[in-house]
């Protein structure tokens, strides 16, 4: 009977520690996941030409830079730069 009953916790102890490991990996492969998520999420917003669209939110800002005397300006520089 004793061996039964120690025979039981044994199996449950390492139940346990089987349920805490998977656990652990679980975690590790999510935050792994998440740090390849915001990776490539930064990549894109870095890099305009995978941008679809400008958000509502940024429409006002790109129409008034891209409309400035300033911007001009300087697209004629750089033009002018990339020829020479």
């Amino acid at each position: 009977m004793e061996d039964d009953v120690h025979s039981t916790t044994s199996l449950q102890e390492r139940a346990e520690k089987r349920k805490k490991l998977y656990q652990k990996s679980e975690e590790k492969i999510h935050a792994k996941e998440l740090e390849q998520t915001q990776a490539k999420s930064k990549g894109e917003e870095n890099n305009p030409a995978t941008w679809k669209s400008v958000s509502e939110e940024c429409a006002g800002y790109m129409r008034e830079f891209l409309t400035d005397l300033a911007y001009c300006s300087n697209v004629e520089v750089v033009a002018r730069e990339a020829t020479a």
